[in-house]
């Protein structure tokens, strides 16, 4: 942009230096050619004459010039115009993407460091979390080893609970042959009671 506008300020300034000494260039004639034409000691008229026909023409071709060179110094100064405008159309789109450029680098930037709060309080939660995992494998690995502990004291249990339901199998074996050996003597005492009572009867009877 500021190229752009020394490149027209540079443009106008030639222009306005051209057009100036064009017009310095055509009042010099214009006095060069009174100056002739008031002249008394002329050499004579026939070559004033076309001295002031050349200077004429001199003049004439000068206000062409000077037309064209106008004419170029206008095209010109339209063309830097025309650039200029153009450059300050794109620098306003540049500068237009430029801020939408921030504000959507600041938005990311915000993304990503919301993003890195969440992978932080991601990690810590992890961390966290394989505590609570090493914890529950010590506890896992102490009840095994208690469950373990527990089976062997059941095997050893109900070991003693077969011992003792064999014992006391026995037991009652024993105790019905004690039940069938004091019912026999329960009926031997009766028969011995009853030949007892007899020989009393006969002991009576016979005394």
């Amino acid at each position: 942009m500021v190229r752009s506008r020394a490149s027209g300020a540079g443009g106008g300034g030639v222009c306005s230096w051209l057009a100036a000494l064009l017009a310095l260039w055509s009042m010099v004639s214009v006095v060069v050619i009174v100056v002739w034409a008031t002249w008394a000691p002329r050499v004579g008229s026939g070559r004033c004459e076309a001295q002031r026909r050349a200077l004429l023409e001199n003049t004439v071709g000068a206000r062409v010039m000077w037309e064209r060179e106008r004419q170029t110094a206008e095209t010109e100064r339209q063309l830097s115009t025309d650039t200029q405008t153009r450059l300050q159309r794109e620098i306003h789109n540049i500068t237009h993407t430029i801020t939408h450029t921030k504000l959507m680098l600041t938005h990311h930037l915000h993304t990503q460091a919301v993003l890195r709060e969440n992978l932080t309080a991601l990690q810590d939660k992890v961390q966290q979390y394989e505590r609570v995992l090493d914890k529950l494998t010590t506890e896992h690995t102490h009840c095994t080893g208690l469950m373990e502990e527990l089976q062997v004291n059941v095997s050893r249990e109900q070991h003693q609970l077969d011992s003792c339901s064999s014992l006391c199998d026995a037991a009652r074996s024993g105790y019905a042959a004690a039940e069938s050996q004091r019912k026999a003597c329960e009926v031997h005492t009766k028969y011995l009671h009853t030949q007892l009572e007899k020989c009393k009867l006969w002991s009576v009877t016979f005394s």
